[in-house]
């Protein structure tokens, strides 16, 4: 069934003249599975929007900007996609990532929607920290 799937994937992206990706790198501390995953978007050419999971691969090393390349290249490299098919590549703003992508040499930007989250959650800890302190006093 995998290969099944992974042909049909192939075939799906094979005629695609440009992606926008996401990439990501997950951690888990209690069990030590680290990942990176990597997905792509496009439009069909009859308008409709496709998207698909493409990777989801471990990551065995330090999380350096220079490691994450060389993962996120390989990803790239497996399904046969070409940097210069890549339109964007959506990731977050940790400086490995920034870091990854400049040296993957291809056009990235950091997610909004992350941005906005982190902004929420050191907000709500602000709050936090401000009525531990008044209780306090």
């Amino acid at each position: 069934m995998y290969e099944a799937v992974i042909g049909k994937v192939r075939q799906l992206i094979s005629s695609v003249k440009h992606l926008s990706c996401t990439t990501d790198a997950w951690s888990d501390p209690s069990s030590g599975v680290a990942l990176l995953s990597l997905t792509a978007q496009w439009i069909s050419d009859d308008f409709i929007r496709q998207q698909t999971v493409l990777f989801a691969t471990p990551l065995e090393e330090s999380h350096t900007g220079e490691y994450l390349s060389v993962k996120f290249t390989e990803m790239l490299d497996s399904f046969s996609i070409e940097k210069a098919h890549v339109h964007l590549v959506l990731r977050d703003s940790g400086a490995n990532m920034v870091k990854a992508l400049r040296l993957a040499e291809v056009d990235d930007l950091p997610c909004f929607a992350h941005q906005l989250q982190l902004v929420i959650n050191d907000s709500i800890l602000s709050q936090r920290a401000v009525k531990d302190i008044l209780a306090l006093a």
